[in-house]
């Protein structure tokens, strides 16, 4: 018992790390399956702890973004983070699940993606929530996909590291957002412009 506890506070420490550090880690389902494979952790309690650290890991990743990037902005860029933070509000309740459970399944990095959640006012609540409800699913999946078909995590690992695609991928992912961000405030905007002629 001490040991299995010993070893699912190891993984809780190692997956809440990853996900604080904002660029070039490898995906958490990696660190997961390596510990359900090399310390013969039970699935279930595994999965629930790594997106239990991985949900609050990026949420303080959001909350630095926010107490310390936020307020180094020039105010013509604040503004639009604000107009872009009150126009998601509007759409909250279908647009936050949708997007962050799209997050949550897609090979996308969700560190850029969070870094950029803390510049907008918006609800980090629903969004750490939509998360880790996606988290668990897909970690369930691929934790277990890999525990099939994987001989060595390790080298793995180490390979996320290495490898050179990694980066490249990583800063493919920054522009992809750069470029959704910019159209998601353009449309907020406008949608804040007509709305203010309306009223």
């Amino acid at each position: 018992m001490i040991t299995l506890l010993a070893g699912l506070g190891l993984l809780w420490l190692v997956v809440y790390g990853l996900n604080l550090f904002p660029l070039f880690m490898p995906p958490t389902w990696m660190v997961l399956a390596f510990f359900y494979i090399k310390d013969d952790l039970p699935l279930i309690p595994t999965v629930i702890i790594g997106a239990t650290a991985a949900t609050l890991g990026r949420v303080s990743l959001a909350y630095f973004s926010k107490r310390f990037i936020k307020p180094h902005l020039p105010i013509a860029q604040q503004l639009k983070f604000i107009a872009l933070g009150n126009f998601i509000e509007t759409k909250r309740i279908i647009a936050l699940p949708l997007l962050m459970l799209f997050y949550a399944f897609s090979p996308i990095p969700s560190n850029q993606f969070f870094i950029a959640v803390g510049l907008i006012n918006t609800n980090l609540k629903l969004i750490g929530l939509s998360f880790f409800l996606g988290r668990l699913f897909s970690y369930c999946f691929w934790v277990t996909i890999a525990h099939k078909t994987f001989n060595n995590l390790e080298l793995i690992f180490i390979d996320h590291i290495t490898n050179p695609w990694t980066y490249a991928f990583e800063i493919i992912s920054f522009i992809v957002l750069y470029l959704v961000g910019n159209f998601l405030i353009n449309r907020a905007m406008s949608y804040n412009h007509n709305h203010a002629h309306k009223v």
